[in-house]
């Protein structure tokens, strides 16, 4: 059986199952702390308010003239009035009157809401949202698995292995003359090298195959032997200024190039290139001498065309 009873602080008629009997829990309207009766305590709204002796008298004396049947057909028009709408909170079943009860649970629930603490802090993403970006992440890794995959296939043999891919290399060299100012350098000197070769001090290049001059370059002496075996090259200018070598795999180089026309003059070659030039060369001074140098690094991934001037 139902206890029903009012809120004693916005007197809001209220219904809960017998079972809920000395609970403290909130009012469903106002959110105030209640306690709810015991069955057997009568609610405030179901005690009648007393009666003069007289009043009570003459009631008594109907009761006894209309019989003890009627007594029971009679019901307090309030317990009538209790509408059917279930609202759930902490636990508790509340059954309670009317819609004006409603919208003011509504209107509590919705002035909650609005004056609950923001944190700044924290973004609220709904989970489609997340669903979207998780679809999005996973495309791009299985894109960028793919592309890797197919790149390691270019780059490498059946075994797996990475493959060489060799490099040209050739340009022209020219100098700087009253008559033309781009008069062809012939004889002048391009030398390629590993930036990250390391040859030991006992391994280090010699400098008579490398000088510029107009004698043909002797590719079989143990000069250049040694220098193609670092995985650099050398060339000389034919008389047009152009040349060409190959290095056996692309990467990072040095390049020198030494001028077979132009000299420096009384300019000193730079501390600094001597002291890069030294580390595959025995005595860098003596190479460079007076000529005028350029030295420099370069990647060559593929082929590539250089035109210096000097």
């Amino acid at each position: 059986m139902p206890i029903r009873f009012q809120c004693e602080h916005c007197s809001a008629k209220l219904s809960v199952g017998s079972k809920k009997s000395g609970k403290r829990v909130k009012c469903p309207r106002c959110a105030q702390i209640i306690t709810i009766p015991s069955a057997e305590q009568p609610s405030s709204e179901d005690v009648p308010a007393p009666q003069p002796a007289a009043q009570q008298h003459e009631q008594k004396e109907h009761s006894e003239d209309i019989g003890h049947h009627e007594q029971h057909e009679e019901q307090p028009a309030d317990h009538e009035s209790f509408s059917q709408f279930a609202v759930y909170d902490a636990d508790t079943e509340w059954v309670y009157e009317d819609s004006e009860s409603v919208a003011a649970q509504s209107a509590y629930e919705a002035a909650q809401r609005e004056t609950a603490p923001v944190d700044r802090k924290r973004l609220a993403v709904s989970r489609s949202v997340l669903y979207v970006q998780g679809g999005l992440l996973g495309v791009v890794a299985i894109t960028c698995f793919a592309l890797g995959i197919l790149v390691g296939w270019g780059s490498a043999d059946g075994n797996g292995e990475r493959v060489a891919t060799p490099c040209v290399i050739s340009g022209t060299v020219t100098f700087a003359q009253a008559e033309n100012p781009n008069e062809p350098d012939d004889g002048a000197i391009v030398v390629v090298v590993p930036r990250d070769a390391r040859p030991g001090q006992g391994e280090k290049l010699g400098i008579e195959a490398f000088r510029p001059g107009s004698e043909p370059l002797d590719v079989t002496s143990a000069e250049v032997q040694a220098l193609q075996g670092l995985g650099g090259n050398v060339a000389r200018t034919d008389a047009e200024g152009k040349f060409s070598l190959r290095v056996p795999d692309k990467g990072n180089y040095f390049v020198l190039v030494l001028s077979g026309n132009s000299q420096r003059g009384g300019a000193a070659a730079d501390i600094n290139d001597l002291a890069e030039i030294g580390r595959y060369f025995l005595t860098a001074a003596d190479l460079v001498g007076t000529h005028s140098y350029r030295w420099t690094p370069e990647p060559i991934g593929r082929d590539r065309t250089f035109h210096v001037q000097f």
